[in-house]
């Protein structure tokens, strides 16, 4: 009787332990799963739309602005921020978790530019950053870390050496160098179409035309072209940040895809 009772109370902590590693999701699952991660990665696949690509000219960020959120105005909603002056990110996620991987990013630059005199390589950058997107749930230095992940993808675009150079970033805080990438919601049908469409000896005219073709793809009917943004990097004038009047006007003057939006 008695040993029933100890393999009884046995079974009852092993389901309170059970219990205990659902509810808390800074602890590996059964199947080595992190379940903050996966939330964060979720979140920012539900979130507006970004694309970066590397033209022999320079490097185009384009993002949509989210119109359909109520508690952020369409006018603050920024998603395109300038890092260094031959370097600038494009974010995906959700508001207020990419603030301190930017504020990161330029403290990065601006510390390597007083050391050596020199701009920060791309990949770089993205690499430093890195390291905080790491934190989560480690303690350094007496202080706790974050509770969860940066809920944020950014896409790091900038010149090094004359040539154009993107460097992708995302939740788990792996980086990779890229030719062109695409993030959000519509992030898997971008990519497809930039996997078809991409030249690497695109002039930046042309790649600017993709990129909004591509945006366009992406939201089909509800693509508004006044809800995007649009940067591009060059060895001079350096970033260049086209306003939504600027963005209306280049996109009237490009043809509609045909051929990717028909299939």
């Amino acid at each position: 009787m008695a040993k029933r009772d100890r393999l009884g109370d046995a079974a009852e902590m092993t389901k309170m332990m059970d219990i205990n590693l659902i509810e808390n999701t800074n602890v590996l699952t059964e199947d080595s799963r992190l379940p903050q991660m996966d939330y964060a990665q979720e979140a920012v696949s539900k979130c507006s739309n970004a694309l970066g690509l590397c033209t022999t000219e320079g490097v185009i960020l384009c993002a949509e602005k989210d119109k359909n959120h109520l508690l952020v105005m369409l006018e603050s909603a920024q998603k395109l921020f300038r890092i260094d002056s031959h370097m600038a990110v494009a974010v995906s996620g959700i508001y207020g978790d990419d603030r301190p991987l930017i504020k990161a990013a330029r403290k990065a630059c601006a510390d390597f530019k007083f050391v050596t005199e020199q701009p920060l390589p791309v990949k770089a950058c993205a690499y430093e950053v890195s390291k905080l997107a790491m934190q989560f749930g480690s303690s350094c230095h007496g202080s706790y870390g974050r509770s969860r992940p940066y809920a944020a993808t950014l896409i790091f675009g900038g010149m090094e050496k004359g040539e154009a150079a993107l460097c992708l970033l995302d939740v788990f805080g792996d980086h990779s160098r890229c030719e062109f990438v695409a993030i959000g919601a519509g992030g898997e049908l971008m990519q497809k179409a930039l996997q078809e469409q991409f030249k690497s000896n695109m002039n930046l005219e042309e790649g600017i035309r993709l990129a909004l073709s591509i945006m366009k793809l992406a939201k089909k009917d509800e693509f508004i072209s006044c809800n995007i943004e649009l940067m591009t990097i060059t060895p001079e004038p350096k970033i260049r940040f086209y306003d939504y009047e600027q963005v209306v006007a280049l996109y009237s003057t490009f043809e509609e895809p045909t051929e990717t939006e028909n299939n």
